[in-house]
């Protein structure tokens, strides 16, 4: 897709002769381009699209949506011009089939034969399209240029072949790249994971308490909410205040596994965090289930023997 610019030189040659006066020089200058008005030099290369489906539906003011072309065959590129000497165009030289201009043959088209159709709400783009599909143009008779310069055309396929072989270089760095930085990814992950789990291994295993409290009953997990628990003060079994719980985590299906307890210190200074598992609590509600206690059968000082909590 190019974008129309102002004046080309096809328009230049074009518009000398019209602007021409029986009472002036017959050089003129173009000092008013329009949006309208295409670049010769933008002409080319643009991509060609088979349109058949919708070809006799495009007038001078159809438009397309952008993206429209996705829906059409992409058959090949404008490679050349080519002018009368009165300066109207005579025919538009396509270049099909082949990879990267190797194998490419140039197919002339009459102009006549090219529409374009503007892009929606912005009437600086447009698409070329034509009325017949690849093969057609893979078929039709080669397009000889009178003293072709050989040495030209390899060198412009060379430097196509050049720009794609940077092109998969550069791609394969990028690979290596992401690969090395996901195994570096995998592999922190890896240590983490192993750290975590030999902080479990080491880790010293408490079993839940048997309580009895007047005025309080033991609840069930499934009976309170997170807010219930988050900030619950910790109990040893000697009803010694020896921490609260900080916060709850979760597993993939959603179910509490552990509580990450606050032990010891003052005012949040100096805890340490560990984190247990559910099933080394005992949870008391009063009666009135105003207030939450949690009891763990362990002192507070091998509460902070225990591997610290890293999570956030």
């Amino acid at each position: 897709m190019k974008r129309i610019l102002a004046t080309t030189a096809m328009t230049l040659l074009l518009s000398t002769a019209a602007m021409a006066d029986d009472h002036m020089s017959s050089f003129k200058t173009y000092d008013e381009p329009g949006v309208m008005d295409i670049y010769a030099s933008d002409f080319i290369g643009m991509r060609v699209y088979s349109a058949q489906k919708d070809y006799d539906t495009f007038d001078e003011n159809a438009t397309v949506d952008a993206g429209a072309e996705t829906e059409w065959d992409d058959i090949g590129e404008v490679n050349d011009i080519i002018l009368n000497r009165d300066g109207s165009v005579k025919a538009v030289i396509l270049g099909v089939g082949g990879f990267l201009g190797v194998g490419e043959k140039d197919v002339s088209v009459d102009m006549g034969s090219i529409k374009m159709v503007n892009e929606t709400g912005d009437e600086g783009d447009f698409f070329l399209v034509v009325d017949a599909n690849k093969q057609v143009l893979t078929d039709a008779p080669n397009f000889e240029r009178m003293m072709e310069n050989a040495e030209d055309r390899m060198d412009a396929a060379g430097a196509k072949i050049k720009s794609y072989a940077d092109d998969t270089v550069e791609d394969v760095s990028k690979t290596m790249k992401d690969a090395k930085d996901n195994m570096a990814q995998t592999t922190s992950e890896a240590k983490d994971s192993m750290v975590k789990t030999m902080n479990e291994i080491q880790r010293e295993t408490f079993g839940a308490p048997n309580i009895e409290r007047d005025g309080w009953n033991v609840v069930e997990i499934s009976e309170l909410t997170a807010d219930d628990l988050t900030g619950a003060r910790l109990y040893s079994v000697k009803d010694e205040d020896i921490g609260e719980i900080d916060k709850l985590l979760v597993n993939e299906t959603g179910e509490i596994e552990k509580a990450v307890l606050d032990i010891g210190g003052f005012l949040g200074i100096g805890e340490r965090r560990i984190a247990v598992p559910m099933d080394e609590l005992e949870i008391l509600r009063t009666d009135s289930g105003a207030d939450v206690r949690v009891y763990i059968d362990a002192t507070q000082e091998e509460l902070e023997n225990q591997p610290e909590y890293s999570g956030s």
